[in-house]
């Protein structure tokens, strides 16, 4: 089996040309630009292409039509950020699996919106003996086609979803969704439908960029922008409780850890409420989006 992930500049060209046919120096050019300059791909691709930070149909067609997104995730997946929150995630799957003392089966994992399948892949690698992954992206896009060619090339077998509303409810012991949220035009839809996927004290390991709504970040939805610092609360509303998420400045909430209650009890509430860090990050958030907006209309 080959090894995973490709971490190097030269491995995730080889795996590129290898999986899309791209001309090589196509490849070798573009990679080499999102090594130097993250992002700025996916700012070329978009500019005359999508209104930015609203979904409408233009950012519908960018997600699915583009290969960009090829490109940025493999990249991204390769810096010390993302695979710092990889190895929070790898953690806390490892602990809720310990947890599971009498239990000889499997766990059914939904991954929500994995993109190229970089963390399915790397997850099944760790854990395909005791979870069986259910993967999800756009389908028909060019980044859920090279997932696919991914899991034939890696030796992992997820199986693949195609429709959203098809989706089993009360059926998933854990829901992984990373980065996913703030490019959604109802994430508190999304937030309810995940409650709804998996089973009562079933787990989700969720991270979110509400807050990226800068000249960077394109697609991350505007209309979102109100919901940045709110989500462990967004989470409760939906009869998930938050008991884990990183504390490194860096990669802050990257993972947050949700476990779904059958009911939710004041001592619940509390936690999240009364917790120091949840409690000053959204009061920071709030006064810098004040801020923010106060300038954009000083003269």
């Amino acid at each position: 089996m080959t090894s995973f992930p490709p971490l190097t500049q030269k491995e995730i060209v080889d795996e590129i040309i290898e999986l899309t046919g791209l001309p090589s120096d196509l490849v070798e050019r573009k990679v080499a630009q999102e090594f130097r300059s993250p992002n700025s791909l996916i700012l070329e691709a978009a500019d005359q292409k999508i209104d930015s930070f609203v979904y409408n149909e233009k950012m519908e067609a960018f997600y699915k039509e583009t290969d960009i997104w090829i490109f940025s995730l493999a990249v991204e997946f390769s810096r010390w950020p993302r695979r710092r929150m990889f190895e929070n995630v790898q953690k806390r799957f490892a602990r809720y699996l310990q947890n599971l003392k009498d239990f000889n089966g499997k766990i059914r994992v939904l991954m929500l919106g994995d993109g190229i399948g970089s963390d399915t892949i790397a997850l099944f690698n760790l854990y395909g003996d005791q979870a069986e992954f259910y993967y999800l992206d756009v389908p028909g896009s060019k980044t859920f086609d090279f997932a696919v060619k991914r899991f034939k090339k890696y030796s992992a077998y997820p199986k693949i979803l195609i429709e959203f509303d098809n989706i089993p409810k009360n059926f998933f012991d854990m829901v992984i969704c990373l980065e996913v949220l703030e490019h959604l035009p109802d994430p508190l839809q999304s937030i309810h439908q995940i409650a709804e996927f998996l089973k009562s004290e079933g787990c989700a390991l969720v991270s979110e960029c509400f807050l990226g709504v800068t000249p960077q970040f394109p697609t991350h939805l505007k209309s979102n922008l109100r919901y940045a610092g709110r989500t462990p609360f967004l989470f409760l509303s939906q009869g998930l409780c938050l008991t884990y998420f990183c504390t490194h400045p860096l990669i802050l909430f990257k993972p947050m850890e949700f476990l779904k209650k059958s009911s939710i009890n004041s001592w619940d509430r509390l936690r999240v409420y009364l917790n120091p860090i949840v409690l000053l990050y959204y009061i920071y958030v709030r006064c810098r989006i004040a801020v923010q907006r106060w300038l954009s209309i000083t003269p």
